[in-house]
């Protein structure tokens, strides 16, 4: 008997292989099913293990002619049926190569509105989601009226993400100091004052197969003053009914029918709901275990099995009823050590660290480089917040002393950095 013919399958990846495994640590994509080339960043080529994919292919994802020209050798030689592309950088890229190659999946029209701020905020706006005052901007001083009105403003990549590139700005001044910055492509937005939630989704046939909502207690740009980003579950019925509908509104502006979502929205100090952003991929940092011991659904195989047109796994082990993240942030510096032995084991639904001990370091660029993060359980809000704060008072990163690299090799002191308890602004 012929065996059934296995479909061609090039992921274009900067995360790593091993985010889209399954508990037993097998691939996502079998192979049994698919033939995989891998396109990925050289340092990761290593986490495809032997029998996984045909082919895995290590280069600077940035080159994007030599990206590009290796994509299409790949078509030419045995003709893809799919190519796959999550990471919000590549979406666009991955896209476009489709529509050249004639390679079925989302098209550049479908994604443009989840990368380009400016066409996000249009096609919320136009499905009648509440968003905020914006305008798109060139130059610094496009954005004066903007301020003049709202008397704080944010001032923001158009194409960015993980919050990287943001400025915020509540005085004339503050804008003039940006005078002389390149804020092509750039959008202005009135400062909206509350809380952000992000509610972190898989949709299936336009149905919501997986929702929950988180409130950030910290801001998204902790990462800029190398403080800790912390999230929460939230409890409220109530919040989660009106975040849940809310998210449902978005779904429908955007049409989308199979895909996962990051959407992030301001809670007003009145109660009411504002669009902010929405991602077509997965959150980062501590999201994706929270919601699979929420929800029984991880994000990362069904961003993989709705874009191959397959049905999600949903019934993943229920471990717990309420969770968080709490993200370390890197700054420069050779790494000491993270002491975080004072966590209980059990509250941690995983713990992921992207350096050890010795490891070189740079300052985070954005929000979802985190050093350390921590996926915490528990059985309810109020618990999950109280082992955050023991997080944050009982944990800390080292870094050796910049004296230690230098060619005498003096014996070197250490520093020790720990995050304040207050909340950040908004």
């Amino acid at each position: 008997m012929t065996a059934a013919r296995r479909e061609n399958v090039l992921l274009l990846d900067r995360v790593g292989y091993d985010r889209f495994r399954l508990p037993d640590g097998s691939p996502v994509l079998d192979p049994d099913r698919y033939r995989v080339t891998l396109l990925t960043r050289t340092p990761l080529v290593d986490q495809a293990r032997p029998g996984e994919c045909a082919e895995v292919l290590g280069v600077r994802l940035s080159h994007t002619s030599l990206r590009d020209a290796l994509v299409r050798a790949a078509h030419q030689e045995i003709g893809l049926d799919h190519l796959l592309a999550f990471s919000e950088h590549l979406l666009l890229p991955g896209a476009r190569l489709r529509e050249h190659l004639g390679i079925p999946g989302p098209s550049t029209a479908r994604l443009l509105p989840f990368r380009d701020k400016s066409a996000m905020k249009r096609t919320a706006a136009r499905g009648g989601v509440p968003v905020c005052a914006w305008q798109p901007v060139e130059r610094a001083a496009d954005a004066a009226d903007l301020l003049a009105r709202h008397r704080r403003i944010v001032l923001k990549p158009r194409f960015g993400s993980g919050s990287a590139g943001i400025h915020l700005v509540d005085s004339p001044a503050a804008l003039t100091a940006l005078a002389d910055h390149d804020l092509r492509e750039h959008q202005a937005e009135e400062h909206v004052d509350g809380e952000m939630l992000h509610v972190d989704v898989a949709v299936h046939q336009g149905r919501l197969l997986a929702c929950v909502v988180f409130r950030y207690l910290t801001s998204t740009l902790s990462h800029v003053d190398n403080r800790p980003m912390l999230s929460v579950t939230v409890d409220d019925p109530q919040l989660v009914e009106r975040a849940t509908e809310f998210t449902r509104q978005v779904v429908d502006a955007f049409q989308v029918t199979d895909a996962v979502l990051h959407l992030e929205v301001f809670e007003r100090p009145d109660g009411t709901l504002l669009f902010n952003e929405v991602a077509a991929r997965n959150g980062g940092a501590g999201v994706v275990p929270v919601v699979q011991a929420l929800t029984g659904v991880n994000l990362h195989e069904s961003m993989v099995r709705l874009a191959l047109g397959e049905h999600p796994t949903t019934d993943y082990p229920r471990t717990h009823q309420a969770g968080g993240e709490f993200v370390w942030y890197s700054r420069p510096g050779r790494l000491a050590a993270i002491d975080d032995a004072a966590i209980p084991p059990h509250w941690l639904i995983n713990r992921r660290t992207t350096a050890g001990p010795g490891d070189r370091l740079k300052a985070s660029g954005f929000s979802g480089a985190g050093l350390v993060t921590y996926a915490v359980g528990g059985r309810d809000e109020a618990e999950v917040r109280a082992r955050l704060d023991f997080i944050r008072t009982h944990t800390s990163i080292r870094y050796s002393d910049d004296v230690d690299e230098r060619a005498d090799r003096q014996p070197s002191n250490s520093a020790t950095v720990r995050t304040p308890s207050s909340r950040t602004d908004r």
